[in-house]
């Protein structure tokens, strides 16, 4: 296995790795972020990390903005490899937007962090925390509804914000027809994405009521201006508010025609224990994580850092696999989920068939 980074490093720390850097970047007055890579544990990687270490414990932030690491295996581990990671990127669309549902439970709290803006202009704001459901123990209430036309044409694989898995209508043709065990299809209902605009009050009951409210107090009711949307958040009842914004949901949320078809791929395999070597976090240095503990399941950190090993024992053959753990804490709409791992069998078939819409990396067995 080789392992490469892409570091995104911030520009004023980039003197401190001149006498590395074969090809310094040209830096300007604009420039934020510097692009490094190369290969995990090289002298630049660890003249980064060290730099990270002495920065945090200062208590300042890190050197970089952003990172990724891509793995590449032999021949010879792909044919030994009997399970597969699964990496799908996310699709920027998630179910709360459209009418899907869920049903929160308030047993299970995790602090979050939202922005408190400052002032009307929006640009000063303060981020605050707040106790929020961890989204573990959440359940969807009837049919997941998203736009197919957020989904990419060319994709094969989706997961979004909410966390769930979606499949074209040709994967979910091999899954069938190939007898693949360890998951289910359930249909998917498409939506249109705007049906109209979301705050044009003047198309619902509640809407023209807070637009006479309105202007009975004398407020600026012209939609640039940001008198009317401060005194919509601030000074308009709540309950009337809140009417509005239920009716204006339900004229967005209609349903549409496609050509296209896809379901949502959920799995009931016994989950798998990842091993003692995995290691979870939020940054791709972390040591110390914050684990999120449930009735339900436990978030063992923001990201995976490290290639997944897996205890063999507790893999029961299915062809569709979700680790016992979730990653990603909730955050907005994003929910945590658990990593996608494949048999061998239906690996293959994915690769013969040509799917696309992830990466794959060997999931090592102990």
């Amino acid at each position: 296995m080789v392992e490469k980074y892409e570091l995104r490093l911030h520009a004023e720390y980039a003197h401190l790795l001149a006498d590395l850097i074969k090809e310094p970047p040209e830096l300007t007055s604009s420039s934020l972020n510097v692009i490094l890579r190369g290969v995990v544990g090289d002298p630049v990687f660890a003249r980064v990390k060290e730099l990270d270490r002495k920065l945090r414990e200062a208590g300042r932030a890190g050197v970089f903005a952003g990172w990724d690491i891509r793995r590449t295996f032999s021949r010879e581990e792909i044919e030994r490899a009997e399970l597969f990671l699964l990496l799908i990127g996310f699709t920027h669309v998630a179910g709360e937007e459209y009418g899907t549902e869920y049903e929160e439970s308030s047993d299970c709290l995790q602090q979050a962090w939202r922005h408190e803006f400052l002032d009307h202009s929006g640009a000063k704001f303060r981020t605050v925390p707040e106790m929020v459901p961890c989204g573990i123990c959440s359940k969807r209430v009837g049919v997941l509804q998203v736009p197919f036309s957020k989904l990419a044409k060319k994709r094969d694989l989706f997961r979004i914000w909410g966390g769930e898995l979606i499949v074209s209508e040709r994967l979910a043709a091999l899954l069938r027809e190939g007898g693949f065990t360890g998951g289910e299809l359930l249909p998917v209902r498409n939506i249109r994405p705007e049906s109209t605009r979301p705050m044009d009050l003047s198309v619902c009951p509640a809407g023209v009521e807070l637009l006479s409210l309105a202007a009975a107090k004398g407020v600026n009711l012209n939609p640039k201006k940001q008198e009317f949307w401060w005194w919509l958040y601030e000074d308009a009842p709540k309950a009337l508010l809140n009417e509005m914004l239920e009716q204006q949901k339900a004229l967005r949320i209609k349903p549409a025609r496609s050509s296209r078809s896809y379901s949502q791929l959920v799995l009931h395999s016994r989950p798998l224990e990842v091993s003692e070597r995995t290691r979870f976090g939020d940054r791709l240095l972390d040591t110390d994580v914050r684990k999120v503990h449930c009735k339900s399941g436990e978030i063992a950190g923001g990201s995976l850092l490290s290639p997944l090993s897996v205890v063999g024992d507790s893999w029961d053959g299915s062809d569709l696999c979700r680790t016992r753990v979730y990653i990603i804490r909730r955050q907005g709409l994003f929910r945590p989920h658990q990593p996608l791992v494949v048999s061998k069998r239906l690996f293959t078939a994915m690769q013969q068939s040509g799917m696309k819409g992830f990466r794959y990396e060997v999931a090592e067995t102990t």
